[in-house]
């Protein structure tokens, strides 16, 4: 897939977990898993393996909004709802006020006050 024609995807805010029709795409446009589905309702558990590379940490930076949805439909609790610590400390370039108020801009962060 290349991800300068891709539509952007939609999240959409749930109380489930659900993929649909997602591709697991770096930010740079690398496909990693290039379409996966999957639904997880409260209570469920789910274990995902593979090797190193296949796409199980993209897929957490996607529902993280780390990284962005390049297609598909994405259904997630808000942010404040659900909680990720990555294997490696994920930092986006900037300053430390930039790290502290990630994932908001600093205009973001004096709106909201």
């Amino acid at each position: 897939m290349d991800s300068s024609n891709a539509s952007k995807g939609d999240i959409i805010l749930s109380d489930i977990i659900k993929f649909e029709r997602v591709p697991l795409m770096s930010p740079n446009g690398d496909v990693l898993v290039p379409e996966i589905s999957f639904e997880i309702r409260p209570g469920q558990h789910l274990m995902i393996a593979g090797p190193n590379g296949c796409g199980k940490s993209s897929l957490f930076r996607i529902l993280g909004e780390l990284w962005p949805i390049f297609g598909g439909r994405v259904y997630k609790p808000s942010l404040d709802k659900i909680f990720y610590i990555p294997q490696r400390p994920y930092l986006p370039n900037g300053t430390l006020r930039d790290q502290i108020i990630y994932p908001q801009t600093p205009e973001e962060m004096r709106a909201s006050g």
